[in-house]
């Protein structure tokens, strides 16, 4: 849904009158068919938005919310009397602000938003002052777009960390999609990147080690987390115990740690600051149990990835249920899992003997 032919008529005669220029509907029209779905529930700011006619034509296709920004006071006046008008005003807001001091104060206040407009007068060199404000303010959320309109001569320069991903040319206009990464987005680039590969480990075998070796290559850090609450049947070793044992099987990998967990995964996965979960694939069943685990987890923390490794062949028939089983009825585990542990389990041997 646009805005109504009446609308776009009255918004053209207040900007002669205070020789504004409006983005024409044929511009308006192309930048909207562009940016598609990635409207829908975007958050957008509209600075120098002058009669208000692209952040509210936002709103119109299905934006959550719409800053707009000019330092016109009877332009913003305007904004708000439309806004009401359409019934938008629960969602749109306006300011009588600089464009570029705006950008600089909701980026100390921490705002984020999907989509910025900027269309500033033409020939004054704003373009790329405005799209050095935004991307210096840190307000373009990650995956976020910064749609700038301009005189093809007014084409904005861009610093590092943003690109020009598209242009659209319409007579002597030009729109140019900009995407990339804000300041914001390039302090995240010196986080930790963290994955955790839980399970119940009990006992821990050479094909849990495989997986614990790759993704120590991937990641910053590895965290082995040993389920508390498992559900597979009699334990065979302590939750202690299982800690003990992988604690001595990592000691020499760096940057992977052990720690115990009760609940849910994903919750003790964020609370540690991970950005992926690891797990190993060795047959098809196990795939189809991942995919629907994969699945719900994704739901419940949809910043967390899933990390599939199919297993080295020689690893692939190995399951801790077996080895407890074989280790129950008195046959040799050696070789399928750290000499450590066969040594605990040979314990159990003559223990339950």
């Amino acid at each position: 849904m646009g805005m109504r032919r009446g609308s776009r008529e009255h918004d053209r005669g207040q900007a002669r009158r205070k020789g504004v220029r409006p983005t024409s509907a044929r511009v308006r029209d192309s930048m909207f068919n562009i940016l598609g779905h990635s409207i829908q529930g975007a958050a957008v700011l509209d600075l120098f938005a002058g009669t208000g006619g692209l952040g509210i034509e936002a709103l119109s296709r299905g934006a959550h919310r719409a800053l707009l920004i000019d330092d016109d006071a009877g332009l913003v006046r305007r904004i708000r009397e439309t806004a009401r008008g359409m019934g938008l005003e629960s969602r749109a807001s306006a300011r009588c602000e600089d464009a570029l001091a705006a950008a600089a104060r909701l980026g100390r206040a921490g705002e984020s938003f999907d989509l910025v407009l900027l269309d500033p007068p033409y020939g004054k060199g704003l373009l790329s002052r405005a799209v050095k404000a935004v991307a210096e303010a840190g307000i373009l959320a990650p995956g976020g777009t910064i749609v700038a309109e301009g005189h093809w001569r007014d084409r904005p320069e861009v610093g590092s960390g943003m690109e020009i991903v598209r242009e659209a040319r319409h007579g002597e206009t030009v729109l140019w999609f900009l995407r990339g990464e804000s300041r914001r987005e390039r302090k995240e680039e010196t986080r930790v990147r963290i994955a955790v590969y839980p399970g119940s480990f009990d006992p821990v075998h050479h094909g849990h080690i495989e997986v614990v070796r790759r993704a120590a290559r991937l990641f910053d850090g590895v965290i082995v987390a040993v389920a508390e609450n498992i559900e597979k049947g009699g334990g065979l070793f302590s939750v202690e115990e299982r800690v003990a044992m992988l604690q001595e099987v990592v000691t020499e990998m760096p940057g992977v740690e052990v720690a115990s967990f009760a609940g849910l995964t994903v919750d003790f996965a964020v609370s540690r600051g991970a950005a992926c979960l690891v797990k190993g694939l060795r047959a098809v069943g196990d795939f189809d149990y991942e995919l629907k685990q994969s699945a719900m987890n994704r739901r419940l923390a949809p910043e967390l990835d899933t990390l599939l490794f199919i297993a080295d062949p020689e690893h692939a028939f190995i399951s801790s249920a077996l080895i407890r089983e074989v280790t129950r009825l008195g046959g040799a585990v050696e070789g399928l899992v750290p000499a450590a542990v066969a040594l605990r389990l040979r314990t159990v041997q003559r223990d339950g003997a």
